[in-house]
């Protein structure tokens, strides 16, 4: 049996430990074992020969995570420039990602434009997917000259075809997140980490996502690093399972239905997740495609699942070996017992296969990589995991979810690049392709693309950041900005039914006084006239509509003496200022913001002088002033 290990590296580090298994007597199992992988970053892989040496390494403080080849993890993957945002399921080389649309703009009637600040060019995306296209004309820079795809070798064995993709998934996820015409990050470089997702077998295991680590703490550009992972973890329900059944006769092992699945963690995997994320890179996941709610550890529906074991004797005749459901959670409650091995039950037959380890199944947890921070005992939440919803902003009726996952994004029919296959349509006769996919897997390189333009901004203070302040300026970033509420309730019970939105845009300006102007005359006066003159400005989106506040300031010269101005930009008030005998200039620059784009404007008022100081009916000859 084949073991992937995480070490805890608070208590031993990864070499130490490896040296002790190989010493027979020092390590946690008794006997030398061979370690037959040592060289992926965070993760050994060791063989052992039975459950009970697999408890040990299992149940050992110095293992922050393990998982043997027998539970069949499968690794599922999911599903200013004008835009046409269409949201139909039409392929059509003139449409565009929705949802560049939908997260900058409140309405549903969506603007054939998309404005932005940033580009994301001193950010890093990467992302961790089944491959990609180099050549597709959807990577190249905003002058579209050159591709912005960094061909790296991560490390360990890597084959020819690692920067190719079969599948497609992997060159539409990256067309979302740092595409030319459908993505966010347009201007980013793009490192693909090829994945062996479902089938594939060009790329690296997914255990060897450490490697992302590794590359990040040595890379030296003073970029933050934005990783985006739009796949997850299952495994299947045993066949014998009341709710899932199969007869012996029925069941086929190499050809298990997608029915049958069920979204699963891996503390391996969650471990390097968190690695990952302690070390400054931000990740960003999706939620899953299986229509399940994921329970927090302080929710009453967290920890339900089932009992099973694996028929080493196949006394249930579906195959030696095969996992074998026990009892429903609620007959061994896991939040009262824990969700550790335990030893077997007497069952029927009371001996063979019945009296082996009982592992516990959590069925709604969440799944790896998306939920490795919900932890028993603990509120502690650093994950981004990202849900789906519709044109319509209702939930994708795919659509995972639950209270501690982060955000909800567009994920219905988006257009992005991708291979010739299905579907999909041509860009002219380039050779190159674009297809339009569902998915959780479309929803997260929304955010992560989105996060990318939001580190821009301060890129290099990011860049510096060597702790999971990263993910938490992150979510912040996220949670501060998106629209309360604005997820349709479905009858799900969700408080966090809150949409993404993306501030830092190109507002339209427009100014009520000296529209087009830099230095404006706003007339003549007298002192003891009125000076009562809106000055507001409006900032409004590609959709036209004005979302957040304006404030005002004066932050230079200043406004007449007498007048005041209003939080709305209105002055009013007399003027008092007086100069004897010359006019008076009076200037201020108004300075604006709708806390996500500034504006400045100078303004200019003449208060005519008097003619000095006359009084009436007094002989003032032979006066002298002095």
């Amino acid at each position: 049996m084949k073991v992937t290990v995480a070490v805890n590296t608070d208590i031993i580090s990864k070499e130490d430990y490896v040296n002790e298994l190989r010493a027979s007597g020092t390590g946690d199992v008794s006997r030398s074992l061979i370690v037959e992988d040592n060289t992926t970053p965070e993760m050994i892989e060791v063989e052992v020969d039975n459950e009970q040496e697999f408890d040990s390494i299992l149940n050992s403080d110095k293992v922050a995570g393990a998982q043997s080849d027998r539970l069949k993890l499968d690794h599922r993957i999911q599903g200013s420039r004008s835009i046409t945002p269409n949201t139909t399921s039409t392929n059509d080389i003139s449409h565009h990602n929705w949802g560049l649309a939908a997260m900058t703009q409140s309405s549903t009637t969506y603007a054939s434009s998309y404005t932005y600040q940033d580009t994301g060019s001193n950010v890093d995306c990467v992302i961790m997917d089944t491959g990609i296209v180099t050549g597709h004309p959807e990577f190249r820079n905003t002058a579209n000259v050159a591709t912005r795809i960094q061909q790296i070798n991560w490390g360990g064995s890597q084959g020819g075809s690692f920067y190719t993709d079969p599948n497609g998934h992997g060159t539409h996820v990256a067309g979302i997140m740092a595409g030319r015409t459908c993505g966010w990050a347009s201007d980013s470089d793009i490192y693909m980490f090829t994945t062996n997702l479902g089938s594939l077998s060009h790329g690296y295991n997914a255990s060897s996502m450490g490697y992302i680590t590794t590359w990040h703490n040595s890379k030296g550009n003073g970029k933050p690093t934005i990783v985006n992972m739009s796949w997850g973890t299952s495994t299947y329900y045993p066949p014998n399972h009341p709710s899932y059944f199969y007869s012996t006769g029925s069941w086929d092992p190499s050809n298990i239905p997608s029915s049958q699945y069920h979204m699963t963690r891996s503390s391996t995997y969650d471990t390097i997740i968190r690695n990952m994320i302690n070390a400054g890179i931000v990740v960003v996941c999706s939620a899953g495609n299986d229509n399940e709610r994921v329970y927090d550890s302080t929710e009453s529906g967290w920890n339900s699942g089932h009992w099973y074991f694996f028929d080493s004797g196949n006394d249930m005749g579906y195959g030696v070996n095969e996992k074998i459901y026990k009892e429903d959670a609620s007959a061994y409650d896991p939040d009262v017992y824990g969700t550790g091995a335990r030893s077997g039950i007497a069952g029927a037959p009371p001996t063979g296969s019945f009296g082996n380890t009982i592992y516990f199944q959590a069925t709604n947890n969440g799944q790896s990589p998306s939920n490795a921070w919900i932890q028993d005992g603990t509120s502690t939440r650093h994950d981004i995991s990202v849900q789906a919803h519709s044109s319509t902003k209702a939930k994708s009726s795919y659509s995972n979810y639950g209270e501690p996952l982060a955000t909800w994004a567009p994920g219905d029919y988006i257009m992005s690049s991708y291979i010739n296959s299905g579907s999909a349509v041509q860009l002219g006769s380039t050779g190159y392709y674009y297809r339009k996919l569902n998915g959780t897997s479309m929803a997260s390189p929304q955010i992560a693309g989105m996060l990318a333009l939001m580190f821009e901004k301060d890129h290099s203070t990011y860049g510096a950041v060597t702790t999971k302040a990263n993910q938490v300026s992150a979510i912040d970033l996220i949670q501060n900005n998106d629209r309360d509420g604005d997820i349709t309730d479905w009858g799900g019970g969700l408080t966090n039914l809150n949409r993404a939105y993306m501030p830092y845009q190109d507002y339209v300006r427009t100014w009520s006084i000296g529209p087009g102007s830099s230095n404006f005359n706003t007339g003549t006066y007298d002192t003891g006239d009125t000076y009562n003159k809106d000055f507001s400005v409006t900032y409004r989106n590609a959709a036209s509509e004005q979302l957040h506040t304006v404030t005002y300031s004066i932050t230079s010269g200043s406004l007449p003496t007498g007048v005041t101005m209003s939080s709305s930009g209105s002055t009013s008030g007399t003027i008092l200022n007086q100069s004897i005998g010359s006019d008076e200039t009076v200037t201020f620059t108004l300075s604006t913001t709708n806390s996500f784009q500034s504006e400045t404007k100078d303004y200019y008022l003449t208060v005519n002088g008097s003619d000095g100081l006359t009084i009436s009916g007094v002989d003032m000859s032979g006066v002298t002033f002095s």
